[in-house]
């Protein structure tokens, strides 16, 4: 009779540090990807906000080119008073021209408290380099962008649209974005650890219990 030595069974399994890695891994990409896709996100909508305004603008210099440069501030105050009351997307509409010392004033404005005060750097930049401009500002909580583009005026001075529009339904559209992507990550990070979870339980080590009697080996 030959007793027979208690075996124990040992299988390696992903170390913790691996999985502590995988984890990291995951979280990064996810952060990565929340990051690239919201960034793409915003600039698409961007683009839309920029096309809505440049649209406004040729529409105004077509109707300036055919009323002869409106040379009254007057006209200009009309028109800008109307689209803001049959557009409910703009917010705000001033007109900005280059005076001769020099200085950038709003002319013209829907905001009439507005009106003869100085323009912002960005307002001078639009206007005296007859460039489109992206500026986007916080007022009393509220996100707005504005979009300043040059016009033709009577006299060829400098002058350019500003067209004040609310980003609150873009920055709700991306927040929704960002929710979705991290429910998505949660939900495939907790599977993973469920996953690892389990290959721990199966990899760990089975001991024979030494007390047991030896199993009797034939002759």
């Amino acid at each position: 009779m030959g007793n027979s030595k208690a075996k124990v069974k040992k299988e390696k399994g992903c170390p913790i540090n691996l999985n502590v890695i995988l984890l990291i891994i995951l979280l990064g990409a996810f952060s990565l990807y929340v990051y690239l896709t919201s960034r793409t996100l915003a600039i698409a909508v961007n683009e839309q906000y920029t096309a809505r305004a440049l649209s406004i603008v040729s529409a105004i210099n077509a109707t300036i080119y055919d009323n002869e440069g409106f040379g009254k501030k007057s006209s200009f105050q009309r028109v800008l008073d109307n689209l803001v009351k049959i557009d409910p997307q703009i917010k705000e509409v001033s007109l900005y021209m280059a005076l001769d010392d020099g200085r950038v004033v709003r002319v013209a404005s829907s905001n009439h408290k507005e009106i003869n005060k100085e323009g912002s750097n960005y307002d001078e930049l639009a206007t005296l380099n007859r460039r489109i401009v992206w500026e986007e500002e916080y007022k009393e909580n509220e996100h707005f962008v504005e979009v300043l583009a040059p016009v033709r005026i009577k006299g060829g001075a400098k002058a350019s649209l500003g067209i004040y529009m609310d980003l609150t339904p873009r920055d709700t559209q991306i927040r929704h974005h960002q929710l979705r992507i991290l429910v998505y990550s949660v939900l495939v990070v907790a599977a993973v650890i469920i996953l690892l979870i389990s290959r721990a339980k199966k990899s760990s080590p089975r001991y024979v219990n030494p007390k047991q009697p030896a199993t009797e080996e034939a002759a």
